[in-house]
């Protein structure tokens, strides 16, 4: 875990050498038009940080959670800030897929945050339309496509004109961020930031 914040894209929050400009991207996310402004994270997804976020899947990871998001404060809190996210919301999961694990880290990572920033959670905002394959299992394009039209907003009057901070726990190639912050923008949001434990890297 890293002892203060890394340099990272200002986009997709992938590591990039000291004084590289990322304003427009890095190599990671050159040529991705994101809805999404800008990301923050704990580091790659590799290695401890990837064990700690898989045990972050069960009930009794739930406290992990918690510490890695108080972490991810630490580093972040003040760009976070920054921001004046109006409300948070998380990426949301297939509601028989919660309905078997009880829990979902985003909800702890929203929750932690909500208590940071003092801002509302919203996490019936976005809703999951179908369930979707591993992403593991996939290609690298067809890990792109995939979530393009799976997800579905409501309670417009909660996001019309708002900062919105999106919440996940891993990001990979972006896709699934950026089909929830399209429909975010959909129902009206103003901007949407996002905030993630991880950044997953070796597929763009």
């Amino acid at each position: 875990m890293p002892s203060q914040a890394p340099a990272t894209c200002q986009i997709c929050s992938a590591p990039v050498g000291p004084f590289v400009h990322t304003s427009r991207g890095c190599s990671h996310c050159a040529g991705s038009r994101f809805a999404f402004t800008s990301v923050v994270s704990l580091g790659v997804y590799a290695d401890f940080l990837r064990e700690l976020c898989r045990q972050g899947k069960s009930p009794a990871g739930q406290l992990l959670i918690s510490c890695l998001t108080r972490r991810l404060w630490e580093l972040h809190g003040e760009r976070l800030r920054e921001w004046e996210c109006d409300i948070i919301i998380p990426v949301p999961m297939y509601w028989r897929d919660r309905l078997i694990r009880r829990v979902h880290p985003n909800d702890s990572i929203a929750e932690s945050l909500s208590r940071l920033l003092e801002r509302p959670v919203h996490r019936h905002v976005l809703a999951l339309r179908r369930k979707l394959p591993k992403q593991s299992q996939l290609s690298p394009s067809r890990r792109r496509q995939l979530p393009s039209g799976s997800y579905v907003g409501r309670w417009q009057s909660r996001v019309r004109g708002k900062t919105v901070l999106l919440v996940d726990d891993v990001l990979t190639t972006g896709a699934t961020m950026h089909a929830c912050a399209r429909e975010l923008q959909r129902l009206g949001a103003s901007r949407i930031h996002a905030a993630v434990l991880a950044r997953g890297l070796g597929q763009r």
